[in-house]
């Protein structure tokens, strides 16, 4: 978890605690001098007129952009995350503060939307969520109000399909949540976004509107009761792909990064299965006001992230090859798990995950293990040997022992555990 100084980052460092008291010291110096000499109305006045002049404007403008440019340079050498989200808070506090209507603040939101959108299409990232409207939103904010964001809404989905960007880098427009609490026109809109670039293989770009995590997820268990009720999932095929393949994202993969802007430190309902294992970074900017800059912090502060876990990640793995090895399953399972927790799609960690389990025997979750395996590759073949001993022996499940047989079979006929498959075949008919 960061914020725009991220904690993982601070180390302890004796000279820099000395530098940095010396700086305060300075700098406290330099604040009386500037006081004492703006009291001279002779020094004031000129200064005044220099801080709101053209060039002063310029040379932030100038300073602005070349800080923006080398972070973009320093973050395209890093890991670029793949599944970026939003959280955009703060356009009604920055309208307040600049003394403007709340409409007019989330029009300025809107404009920055499409300012992000370039910075994502730039760095290649290939899918990018964000939060517009919860679904407490949607019964704890003024009718009038819920009009100006509806009518916006209509207003940038339109202009989507009227975007080159979008065409020209094949930008897939998606809307999750849920969309009986929206009003007819936008659910047209939606239908005309999702629709006129469903055939686009770029970017996925997911708006969240009237979306609740929590009712997400409640939907998803009901889908599931349902389906066992009527025969079709048993207890023991219900698992985390179940629940994931139900939520408004299926068939994303989980961020990897959440930013949320306006200087709130929590989530709000917002993707809470998805964001398991994300990087999370908090901003103290107000949304309209999130610059390119702020983007590649917080780029740049989950690849910090991402190197510190690569680390740990390389450590309990080895951590658990010893184990494995010396017969500590106790130390192995506790590697494994920490291990996953940092890679959760880490094949080599799950199958030794597995093997652990299965020594302590701990069947039916050695099994889940390599369940989760088949479904990340369905030709993995000590997967699939490892689950067919388990299906053929103590778990005694002979339907799902077939099928693992079949796929053997199908999937590495020339393998010698092939013979062994049809030999079980012939076996039990």
């Amino acid at each position: 978890m960061s914020s725009d100084i991220s904690a993982r980052n601070e180390i302890p460092n004796a000279s820099l605690k000395e530098g940095g008291e010396n700086m305060g010291w300075l700098g406290r110096l330099v604040d009386r001098t500037a006081k004492l000499l703006l009291s001279f109305s002779i020094i004031r006045v000129p200064a005044r007129w220099l801080a709101n002049s053209r060039f002063a404007w310029s040379f932030v403008s100038r300073t602005d952009r070349v800080r923006a440019n080398r972070l973009r340079d320093r973050v395209k050498t890093g890991e670029i995350p793949q599944h970026v989200s939003i959280i955009m808070d703060g356009n009604r506090r920055f309208a307040e503060k600049k003394g403007i209507e709340s409409s007019t603040g989330h029009r300025y939101g809107k404009q920055k939307l499409e300012e992000v959108m370039d910075w994502v299409l730039d760095l290649d990232i290939p899918y990018l969520t964000v939060y517009a409207l919860s679904t407490e939103n949607v019964t704890s904010r003024t009718g009038e109000e819920l009009e100006v964001l509806f009518d916006l809404y209509v207003e940038g989905l339109r202009e989507l399909l009227e975007n080159e960007r979008i065409y020209s880098n094949r930008v897939q427009v998606r809307i999750a949540g849920h969309k009986e609490l929206l009003p007819p026109r936008v659910l047209a809109a939606i239908e005309a976004a999702e629709m006129g670039t469903v055939e686009h293989d770029g970017c996925v770009f997911t708006i969240c509107l009237a979306y609740g995590s929590r009712e997400e997820i409640l939907k998803a268990v009901r889908s599931i009761a349902e389906d066992h009720a009527a025969g079709e999932i048993s207890l023991e095929d219900i698992n985390q792909a179940s629940i994931s393949n139900r939520l408004y994202t299926a068939g994303l993969p989980d961020p990897d990064l959440i930013i949320r802007t306006s200087g709130e430190e929590r989530i709000s309902n917002f993707l809470l299965w998805q964001a398991a294992y994300s990087e999370l970074y908090f901003t103290d900017v107000f949304w309209p006001s999130f610059s390119k800059s702020d983007f590649y912090t917080a780029i740049e502060s989950y690849q910090k992230a991402v190197d510190a876990d690569g680390n740990f990640f390389e450590a309990y793995f080895n951590m658990g090859l010893s184990a494995l090895s010396g017969g500590d399953i106790d130390t192995a399972l506790r590697a494994y798990e920490y291990a996953l927790a940092i890679r959760p799609d880490h094949r080599d960690s799950r199958f030794n995950l597995s093997l652990a389990l299965k020594q302590r025997d701990h069947l039916r979750d050695a099994a889940r293990e390599l369940e989760t395996l088949l479904r990340q590759d369905k030709t993995d073949l000590p997967a699939l040997l490892q689950l067919g001993d388990l299906y053929s022996g103590p778990l005694a499940r002979p339907v799902r022992t077939r099928s693992i047989y079949q796929q053997i079979i199908q999937h590495h006929p020339q393998a010698i555990e092939a013979s062994t498959a049809r030999r079980w075949l012939r076996a039990n008919p």
